[in-house]
């Protein structure tokens, strides 16, 4: 990608101070997770201890120490630590084979249990399994305190299964790495009656040792359904004596509305328990004492846009601008114009669907295929004729619509763009516009054979850039990185279609996923992007743009080197931001005012509700402080949509300990809206 370095020493302190307040980075250190209150707390089980009719496990490899976890935007995040290590590799499977002699493998499968309607007598009870008890189980049966179980409609799963040791003939494979989820809510272990069903499997491909330690990205399901053109986001790593492990829920909430169940609404409470398989020692299974798991709001999907590939999702909506087909040696050299159909825009559409807060933005081309491309040729001194497929496709947009602000589109560095060379020439159809800012989809391949990058992908990036200072008719002005979203493994079929959640790896406005996707047509690209690192980004210089009725300005711009330096830029065009956007999510009351309202219940214990309306998309500040003016607690720091919310308060400060009983009081700011309301806490 073709970004300036000028403010590289900004970007890498940005970055490192982001780092280091990031949460649940899959990364093998457990930092992130030290202000995460422990949920559960289990025995370390002793050798000889249990009678036979337990399936027991031995090894403090296997065995549970204690449990964090949370849910994290349109994530759940979960940290097991064991009694020792290394608990990876395990060699968790030992034996003596006929032909190999004694040889060991590493497998383990480390799932948390979710009890989604907090009821023990429904659901999979973790006192026993198959028809054995639990270590679990049986310490209840001995009388021993913090033994309660759950009643597991599901569980959660991260499974990993390596080749035998040497001399066996799979020695060092990775055999697979999942990502699972079993619906449970049927199965009775002690009687040894009831199905499970698969819910889910998002499996890695070509596992290695390297993936095994440690992954995280976007994954395909590979076992229960047919769904072609979503990737769904998990990650895992291992530290010396823990795991930590996260999914994205948008599979596993649509599987249970599909069965007709309203799980992980705001305010839910869920118990948990870990439950781990080894063949350490007998059949291995241990099971750890209950936990409780608050549910805060959990955002939707967006899906407004379907990405695959396929326009008649966009016929609806109007073409914002018309830009005219380049004509071969039309251009004078003081233009950096593209002269290929393949990269020559003919027309732009776009919305801003406020509820799901996403920019989505579609690009049709004069001429086809699009992708491949072919864009960069050369000669090469060693490798000869070579090719590489690239391009970068940007929506300009002018936040204020003003024209005489921002980076003027007729032109880039120092050249005429083809719109300001046609107005130049009194088209006064070649408006421009103004820019702050641009979204971006990047895509960068390797060269064609004999070269060595025989294709790899170098580049998928959904970027912004703010170029508010940029003067590119005088070759002045800087511009800033606002967020980088880059997927993690990406291949070939990434580059033609892609539809995950991501991190912000450039800026790392905060550790959050963040939903952006895109499609390629014969002659059109399609996609979208979320909107909250937008705005976050925004919010840092004082701006708030995109609010619902403003008007902003949008032009295309698009880079490629196929002929000269490559670029192209359309007319002026005009969005309405949250104009048509409507979309059923549950989450449409669109307050005229900002409102915080009475928690409920009030009095309460453990935990209350805190409802309040957001008129605009924008920063909001809520707060928990004490009689004393303290502050106890920060439920939400954050830029938030428009609409009606839902924060969860458990009674905890932000160090995770229980407060005591007493009158608190909850405040909300955004802007220049404060409110305050007082709650009791009864124990």
């Amino acid at each position: 990608m073709q970004k300036s370095l000028r403010f590289l020493i900004l970007v890498v302190l940005l970055g490192f101070f982001s780092q280091a307040n990031a949460q649940f980075v899959m990364d093998g250190d457990s930092t992130d997770w030290v202000k995460e209150p422990i949920l559960v707390t289990a025995l370390d089980n002793l050798q000889d201890y249990f009678p036979d009719e337990v399936g027991a496990v031995f090894s403090d490899r296997v065995d549970v120490k204690h449990i964090r976890a949370r849910i994290y935007g349109k994530a759940i995040y979960f940290f097991i630590r064991f009694w020792g290590g290394p608990v990876w590799p395990n060699f968790g499977y030992e034996k003596d084979d006929a032909t190999y002699g004694h040889i060991a493998r590493h497998r383990g499968y480390y799932h948390l249990m979710m009890d989604l309607d907090n009821n023990p007598a429904t659901g999979w009870n973790s006192h026993w399994y198959e028809v054995h008890y639990t270590t679990l189980g049986y310490y209840a049966s001995q009388g021993f305190p913090n033994t309660d179980p759950i009643g597991a409609e599901c569980y959660l799963e991260m499974g990993i299964s390596g080749g035998w040791s040497a001399p066996h003939p799979d020695s060092g494979k990775v055999n697979e790495i999942v990502y699972y989820a079993e619906d449970t809510h049927e199965i009775d272990y002690q009687a040894g009656t009831g199905n499970g069903y698969d819910m889910y499997q998002f499996a890695v491909d070509l596992p290695d040792s390297n993936k095994a330690k440690k992954h995280e990205g976007s994954l395909w399901e590979k076992q229960v359904g047919t769904d072609s053109l979503r990737q769904f986001w998990a990650g895992h790593a291992w530290g010396h004596d823990f795991l930590e492990y996260g999914v994205e829920l948008t599979w596993f909430q649509e599987y249970w509305e599909k069965a007709g169940k309203s799980y992980l609404n705001a305010g839910d409470t869920v118990g948990i328990c870990a439950f781990i398989e080894t063949p350490i020692d007998d059949w291995g299974v241990d099971v750890s004492p209950r936990g409780v798991l608050v549910v805060p709001e959990i955002p939707k999907r967006p899906s407004t846009i379907t990405f695959d590939g396929d326009s008649t999702d966009w016929t609806d909506k109007p073409i914002l601008c018309k830009a005219q087909d380049n004509l071969q040696d039309y251009f004078p050299d003081e233009v950096g114009g593209a002269f290929s159909d393949r990269v020559d825009v003919k027309h732009v559409k776009a919305f801003v669907n406020l509820e799901e807060d996403v920019f989505y933005f579609f690009i049709r081309f004069w001429g086809g295929p699009v992708w491949p491309n072919y864009a960069y040729i050369k000669d090469d001194v060693t490798y000869g004729h070579i090719v590489k497929h690239r391009g970068y496709y940007h929506l300009m947009l002018d936040l204020d619509n003003d024209a005489s602000t921002g980076w003027n589109s007729h032109w880039y560095e120092v050249h005429y763009t083809p719109v300001g060379y046609y107005y130049s020439q009194g088209d006064q159809t070649a408006t421009a516009v103004g820019a702050e800012c641009y979204l971006e989809m990047g895509f960068s391949a390797g060269w064609s054979a004999p070269h060595p990058d025989k294709g790899k992908v170098n580049d998928i990036d959904y970027y912004a850039e703010d170029v508010h200072e940029i003067d590119y008719q005088a070759g002045t002005g800087n511009g800033y990185d606002m967020y980088g979203f880059i997927p993690s493994n990406v291949d070939s079929n990434d580059m033609k279609q892609h539809d995950c959640y991501m991190y912000d790896q450039e800026v790392k406005n905060d550790s959050l996923l963040h939903w952006g996707g895109h499609a390629w047509g014969h002659d059109f690209l399609e996609t979208g992007v979320e909107l909250s690192s937008f705005r976050k980004y925004w919010a840092k210089q004082g701006k708030e743009y995109l609010k619902p009725g403003d008007v902003i300005g949008v032009c295309a711009f698009i880079e490629t080197p196929i002929d000269d330096w490559g670029v192209d830029v359309s007319p002026r065009g005009e969005v309405v931001v949250g104009e048509g956007s409507a979309v059923d999510n549950g989450n449409s009351v669109i307050s005229k005012q900002f409102e915080l309202s009475d928690n409920f219940p009030n009095p309460f214990n453990p935990q209350t509700t805190i409802r309040y309306l957001m008129p605009v998309t924008n920063e909001v500040k809520i707060e928990i402080f004490n009689t004393l003016g303290q502050k106890v607690r920060t439920l939400v720091n954050q830029v938030v949509v428009q609409g009606q919310h839902n924060a969860i308060w458990d009674g905890r400060n932000d160090f995770g300990e229980y407060v005591s009983s007493g009158t608190y009081f909850c405040k909300m700011k955004s802007g220049s809206f404060n409110q305050t309301k007082r709650m009791v806490l009864l124990k």
